[in-house]
């Protein structure tokens, strides 16, 4: 972890063998996140899970990948300036479905959230190496914007971010323990108004840049500042967004195949339980579109055949 921080060893937790994370390592974890409101957790996978995960992210992130195409499902990345995003990966990724039930990684977030959690969102994000950062510090206080609009969430949410390349440039800066504050200074802002940055913390000692290896599993409170920085190379990483039951934002549906949930993790199938105030409507059609005419295309059809 790159850049000064109080106490910076009490913020990363080595695990002493993948899936395992014992009673102290736990202890560990909750005291992080009580403090700072962010922990750094590794070697929870192994080498192979990893590459397997990165191979996966990069498939689906890649221009023209469809999920589905010999069905009536199709998923597909969406492209922005600086990233590619594949927005369903416990559909396509078993190690994905994996992690995101893995049971002691879920008791450890769901004793920082105080109850059983639930996926409100979930992607695998392939970033570009860019010039400067996208994004300045800011908080995680809505979602899913074409339910809830510009709506501002103040619930209580914990987001994964596991890196599936090393990071050595662009990523995930933090403000330890900016929970409350940033709050308070957020919510009362007119809708739509970005995050001051002259009321980021200054202070040297509570910003970190959290460069890691892949493999690394971030743990962060979504009410702490943070923002990525400008990656100098490509970056893969697969974020998960973790809600308490009592969420209050509609949300879509979390799309997941039963086979690619360990045996031994299906009684935290709950977690994927995210749908509420979600429903199905036809696309719009524009005003100037109509439904295509078979006369008229029976008709442009003969003239064709007759000029022939």
């Amino acid at each position: 972890m790159d850049g000064p921080a109080f106490d910076k060893s009490s913020l990363v937790i080595d695990v002493l063998e993948p899936h395992r994370i014992d009673a102290a390592a736990q202890a560990r974890i909750q005291a992080a996140l009580a403090a700072a409101g962010v922990v750094v957790i590794r070697n929870l996978l192994t080498a192979d899970e990893i590459a397997r995960l990165r191979e996966h992210a990069a498939m689906c992130c890649e221009h023209g990948f469809h999920y589905g195409t010999g069905g009536p499902c199709v998923l597909q990345p969406i492209k922005s300036v600086a990233t590619r995003d594949f927005h369903h990966p416990f559909v396509v990724s078993r190690d994905a479905a994996a992690l995101a039930t893995q049971p002691e990684l879920l008791d450890a977030i769901e004793t920082y959230l105080g109850e059983p959690a639930l996926i409100h969102h979930a992607l695998f994000q392939h970033s570009l190496p860019i010039a400067n950062a996208v994004l300045d510090f800011h908080i995680d206080c809505g979602t899913d914007k074409r339910l809830n609009g510009m709506i501002k969430l103040p619930d209580k949410r914990l987001r994964a971010i596991l890196y599936l390349s090393d990071v050595e440039s662009g990523g995930l800066s933090v403000v330890l323990d900016s929970r409350a504050e940033a709050l308070k200074t957020f919510l009362p802002l007119p809708t739509g108004e970005l995050y001051p940055q002259d009321r980021v913390p200054k202070d040297p000692l509570r910003q970190v840049t959290i460069n890691e290896k892949a493999g690394a599993l971030i743990l962060w409170d979504t009410h702490n500042l943070h923002r990525p920085e400008a990656p100098r190379t490509d970056r893969f990483v697969l974020n998960i967004w973790f809600a308490r039951r009592d969420f209050a934002g509609r949300l879509p549906p979390n799309l997941f195949s039963l086979a690619a949930v360990p045996q031994a993790h299906r009684d935290r199938l709950y977690v994927f339980e995210s749908e509420r105030g979600f429903t199905l409507s036809a696309p719009a059609r524009q005003a100037d579109q109509r439904p295509p005419s078979l006369m008229r295309r029976f008709a442009r059809r003969l003239r064709s055949a007759v000029s022939l």
